[in-house]
Parts: C-alpha cells; structure tokens; sequence
C-alpha cells in the first residue's frame, strides 16, 4: 500500500522524496504510520463498538446535536425526530448495561428540552415523548434530574458575555512565555486541579471532552518520564509538576477523525496553559513528537493506558522573583495569514 502511494505521486514529487528521504527513513516513516492506524483501528469505534467509552461517546454526540440545533436563531420545529428515536434506542441500551451516570441525566434533561421546544408538533413527536417519558420513569422514577446535569441551552446577554471578556487579554497573552526557569517551592494539587476545572471549557469536537491530564508531582517520578522527552535538558528536574496530556482514542469514530485527538487535545493543552498563567504559574510546552518504541515505552513508565493517545508534556512551577526566557522572535501577519 504505501509502495503504491509512493509511485501515484507525480515524478517531480517522487525523486523529492527519493531525495529527502533515505530507504530507512521511508520504512520507519511506513511502520509508524501503520502503528497509529492499528492503534487506531484497536481503540476507536471505527471497526466495532467493544466499550463503555464508544456508547458512551454516541450519546454525547447525540445530544449535543440537539443543543446545537436548540441554539440556534430560530430552531425548526420537528426538528430531528430520526435522531431523537435512535437516540433514546440506545439510551435504554446503555442504561441496562452501565446503570445511572452523569450522561444519562444530560441525555434526559436534553431530551426534556427537546420535548418542550416541540411540545404538540405532530403525533409522531407526541408518540416519542410518551416513549421518552416511560424510560426516563425506569431510570429515575419520579425524582428529578440533578441541578449540575442540566442539558439543552443557557440563555446568556450580549452584556453578560462582554462583562466577563472584559480583560486585558493582550497583553495577558503575550505575557504569557516559556518559562525554564523555576522557583524551588512545590506546586500545590489545588492550584492545579482548580486551572484544569478552568480548562475544562475548552471546545472540543461533538464536545466529547476526550482529553485526559496525567499529574506528577513527585520529583522521582518526574526525574523518570522526563527521560522520554528530549527538550527539558537543564531545567525539567526543577519543575514542581509535570503534566501529560493525553487524549481517548474510544471516543472518536470513522476515518476522518483519524487526526482529532490532537487537534482536541492540542486545543484543551493550550487552554490549560492559559489557565496556569491566569494562576501565577509558570509553564514550559515540551513535545511529544514520539517513535512508537518510545511512545509504548511512556505508555509503561508513566502508567497511561494504551487507548490513550500522548499530546504533549507541561512542565510547571512557581516564578521565581527574576528570570529570563527566550526571545522567541514571532512572524510578522503577513507571513502567517492568507486573506482570501
């Protein structure tokens, strides 16, 4: 297959890669693209749904496409009856199999939502939510869905959202640097599980939300993974805590999400950054740009389970009173940007 790919390509671009790319490098190009397509194939529910995690991420698809459509300016009545059917189809499903969790209350305050923004359209609507009602007795009785599980929309003013936008983010962003250079003092649990609840609003796709944080704060464990990553050399052993983003290949499904665990866990890294620059901690970006020896080599040192795909590494400590960082000479616009 990618011998074939090779000689598809125009002659112009196949001596450029003849050219650029030694035979060795061709075939551990080749044996890396096949590990994360097998890895791929395996986690995903691409191939078969086998988990929790796959049903789970269905139904999460599932009722954000009713939030969206509820969202929008002017909603379409009767609006997506085919989905709401599958939907509440396999949502007896996943009751019977995993009980009451926190998706299952969304999915039921979503639904309720959609019932109320429909109520009366057309028989059909009519004979879904007697099915709806039904099921949502089995699985909650007569008590209410709790307050924190609220689905469907939240109605906001232009005013409130300035109100909270109202900061200086310029400069707060471009504040914001690599920092190598870390106070001694250990970097508290709180702080950071308060800058993750804070990362949490990151968009992801679907809103699937499959990034995972993995947090080491002991320094013989950070001595220990920073092995596996090549540009802390000077500085990694003073951070206070280091962060692995990683995200869950379970949620994510067909083809074209192939790629999407790094884009939604690159969006949730960059998120998280922002948030502990918000709480005075500094924070350095290390890649994880791996080989799959040591990719599954990670895997094991930092006990991450192999569903889980690495992002990046962050390293994160208290500033101390004076530092320096690297100029780090941006591209002017007019390099980056393309206006069509």
């Amino acid at each position: 297959m990618f011998w074939t790919i090779i000689r598809s390509l125009p002659p112009s671009d196949r001596n450029s890669l003849r050219t650029l790319l030694a035979p060795a490098q061709l075939v551990r190009l080749a044996m890396s693209y096949m590990f994360d397509l097998l890895r791929y194939a395996r986690y995903s529910s691409t191939v078969h749904t086998s988990c929790r995690q796959h049903e789970e991420a269905y139904l999460i698809m599932a009722y954000h496409k009713i939030e969206k459509a509820l969202a929008l300016k002017r909603p379409r009545p009767g609006f997506g009856k085919d989905s709401v059917k599958a939907m509440l189809r396999r949502l007896a499903r996943y009751f019977r199999r995993y009980g009451v969790d926190d998706t299952v209350e969304i999915c039921l305050s979503v639904l309720e939502s959609y019932f109320n923004f429909n109520k009366g359209y057309d028989e059909e609507i009519d004979r879904l939510e007697s099915q709806y009602s039904e099921l949502r007795d089995v699985i909650l009785g007569n008590s209410s869905v709790r307050e924190r599980n609220r689905g469907g929309v939240v109605p906001l003013t232009r005013e409130e959202v300035l109100q909270a936008a109202s900061v200086d983010f310029e400069s707060f962003s471009r504040m914001r640097r690599s920092i190598r250079n870390f106070a001694p003092e250990p970097v508290e649990l709180e702080i950071l599980e308060r800058a993750l609840s804070i990362a949490q609003s990151t968009p992801s796709v679907c809103n699937r939300q499959t990034w995972r944080t993995h947090i080491f704060l002991n320094k013989e464990q950070i001595k220990k993974i920073l092995k596996y990553q090549n540009g802390n050399r000077g500085f990694g052993e003073d951070a206070g805590a280091i962060l692995i983003i990683t995200a869950s290949l379970r949620y994510f499904r067909g083809v074209g999400e192939r790629n999407q665990a790094f884009i939604d866990g690159g969006m949730y890294a960059m998120n998280l950054v922002y948030a502990l620059h918000s709480l005075g901690l500094g924070t350095c970006c290390l890649n994880l740009s791996l080989n799959p020896g040591i990719d599954v080599r990670l895997h094991k040192a930092a006990n991450i389970p192999s569903h889980e795909v690495p992002i990046m590494m962050i390293a994160v400590g208290h500033l101390p009173a004076t530092f320096s960082v690297a100029a780090s000479r941006r591209k002017p616009i007019d390099e980056v940007v393309v206006v069509h």
